[in-house]
This record gives C-alpha cells, structure tokens and sequence, in this order.
C-alpha cells in the first residue's frame, strides 16, 4: 500500500499517517497481549482463568477484563449485588419520587454481549 501513487500529495501524505498510525495500533495490542499473557500467569489470576475459560465462549481477553474488573468478589454482599453490577439483573433504588438505576460496568457489558454472541 506504501507504493500507491496519488495524484495529489497530501492524498499520498494522508495514506501514508493512517499506515502508521495502524502499524503502531498493532504493536501496542501485540504488547498488550503480552503483558495479558504474562498476567495472566501469575499466582493472583491463574486459577480463576482456568475456571473461567472451562466456560464455552470465554478466552484470554474476557476472562482477564472480568478478573481485573471484578478484583475481588468479597466487595459484593451477595450474589444478587453481583449480578446486578454484571448487568445480568436491574439494579434500581427507589425512594419516593426518585428512582435510581444504576448501570453495569461497560467494559462488562461488552464482555457479556461478547460471549452471548458466541
């Protein structure tokens, strides 16, 4: 693609910034991946990822955003706030004329719709 010819030079300027800019989007995800891998390794998220991707669906990428995302169950009273903040339930607080809803967390979201994709 370098070697396409335009007939105007900022035509040629412009493709030659967007091959950059995409060689450099790949470099940061292959170390990206790396350090997810390297991660993903470690005592703290190992055995969690192991039980997490015997669900179909669920790989390196989801299975790390949840951990990372959910830290620490323990933060959850009980299941049902869980699910609420997994998006899998509605999590609204009403009070008289006020009424709150309260949204998951949207990296969770797109994980959610990700494997229900699958």
């Amino acid at each position: 693609m370098k070697e396409i010819k335009f007939e105007y030079g900022t035509a040629e300027y412009s493709l030659k910034i967007l091959i950059a800019e995409v060689e450099n989007m790949r470099s940061l995800m292959l170390e990206i991946t790396r350090e997810i891998r390297q991660l993903s390794l470690t005592e703290d998220y190992r055995s969690n990822m192991e039980l997490l991707r015997s669900v179909p669906g669920i790989g390196l990428i989801t299975d790390i955003t949840f951990l990372t995302q959910i830290e620490d169950i323990e933060h959850f009273p009980d299941t049902d706030n869980f699910a609420a903040y997994m998006g899998l339930v509605p999590n609204c607080h009403s009070t008289g004329d006020k009424e709150n809803t309260e949204r998951a967390a949207f990296e969770l979201l797109e994980l959610k719709q990700e494997v229900a994709d699958i």
